[in-house]
Parts: structure tokens; C-alpha cells; sequence
């Protein structure tokens, strides 16, 4: 994308990283065991922030990171959310059922059941954005609710990379509802990787069930 503010700055101290810019490529030099955070601009998008862990770069073969910004836009169609017994709701767009999400309160959580990523990345595909579109429309109809989100991954592979990716997808739904006109202040973000399985990972299709997004009610 032209025209984007790229700039990388230490997590602990806040300071800005140089950055050495070739072409269409930047370059800085990172420490070991130092976190840095990753911020990109671009005019009429959702600013993105990221966080970036240098030992995750030296231990992963591909080192290519796709990422994606989303358009600042007014919401469209308002719809409400589907809850589910008061507790935990499965939104399912199949079935186009909603209910107001008022019913879940404080501590309540949603299920995204119809979100999906491509494999092993936090690239969101175009068939999440009905579920998402409603869950925005939802919030703009109760303008005093906040929610978190929170991402969940199966326990196979390096508990660190798990626990990134379910980081990034949870962040990369904040900046989506953020594009939909949501006060960023009324939402927040979580990454628990596999620490928080609902079955056992022990077959695929229980696997699946682990990889998901909630949505937890806070206010």
C-alpha cells in the first residue's frame, strides 16, 4: 500500500527505532529478548498496531508477516446478536436468529462461530465479515456496551507462536469493529493461545472447536 507511516518503537521505553528504508523495504536492528511494537498509518484506514518478539523471528523458517488494514467506514445494516440460555451465545449466520446482546451482561460470552482466518495466520477471510458486521451494528445500538475480545488456539505447535497468533486475530477484530465506527475505548483484546481449550485436542474436529474468537462482556 503507498503512502504509509511505518514506524517501530521499543515496548518497554516507548523510544522510536531507526529505520532504514530501501526501495519498498525498511530495515532496523532488533535485540534479543527486547519486544517492539509495530505501527502503521495510512489515510483512511484503521491505524494497525502489532507487536513484534525478535527470538519468534530467528526460530520461524518464514519470516514474511502479511499484514492487514482495514477501511474506515460508516455501518450499513444494523442487525442485533443472538444469545444463547443467558450464557454463552453461538452466533450463527446460517440461521440469521438474533437477539439483543443486552441479555448477556457483564461476564456473558459470544462465540464467533462464523469467523474464520486463513491457516496458521491472522489474515481474515471475507467470509467473517456478515458475523463481524452484525457484531458492530449490535454495539452501535448499545452504546454504553464494552466488550473484549479474545482469541483461542489448539494446543499443537510452540505454545509462543499459539499464543501471538490468537493475540493478532483477536487485535485484527478490534481494528475491524474500530473501521466500523466503534470507540476503540469501548473494546479491548486477549490472546490466551491453547490455555483455555473447551475439549480435548485429541481429534481434528475438536480441534476446530478450540480455534476460536469470543466475545466477553464487560460492561
Amino acid at each position: 500500500m503507498e503512502n504509509c507511516g511505518i514506524k517501530l518503537i521499543d515496548a518497554k521505553t516507548n523510544s522510536p527505532i531507526d529505520l532504514l528504508k530501501s526501495g519498498d523495504d525498511y530495515y532496523a536492528d532488533l535485540l534479543p529478548f527486547t519486544f517492539y511494537k509495530l505501527v502503521i498509518d495510512a489515510k483512511d484506514y484503521v491505524s494497525y498496531q502489532g507487536r513484534i518478539d525478535p527470538q519468534l523471528l530467528i526460530t520461524k523458517e518464514d519470516r514474511k508477516k502479511d499484514i492487514q488494514l482495514f477501511k474506515k467506514r460508516a455501518i450499513a445494516d444494523i442487525s442485533p446478536l443472538a444469545t444463547k440460555n443467558n450464557q454463552t451465545a453461538i452466533i450463527d449466520n446460517k440461521n440469521n436468529n438474533f437477539k439483543p446482546f443486552e441479555r448477556i451482561g457483564k461476564g456473558k460470552i459470544l462465540i464467533l462461530n462464523n469467523v474464520y482466518f486463513e491457516q496458521s495466520s491472522f489474515i481474515l477471510q471475507k467470509e467473517s465479515y456478515t458475523e463481524l458486521d452484525k457484531l458492530a451494528a449490535m454495539l452501535s445500538q448499545n452504546p454504553n456496551s464494552k466488550i473484549q475480545i479474545t482469541g483461542h488456539t489448539d494446543n499443537i505447535g510452540d505454545s509462543r507462536l499459539n499464543q501471538a497468533l490468537s493475540e493478532n486475530r483477536a487485535k485484527v477484530i478490534l481494528n475491524y469493529l474500530v473501521a466500523k465506527g466503534i470507540a476503540e475505548e469501548r473494546l479491548s483484546y486477549k490472546g490466551y493461545g491453547g490455555s483455555q481449550s473447551i475439549v480435548d485436542n485429541t481429534t481434528e474436529e475438536n480441534r476446530k472447536k478450540n480455534r476460536r474468537v469470543e466475545i466477553v462482556g464487560i460492561q
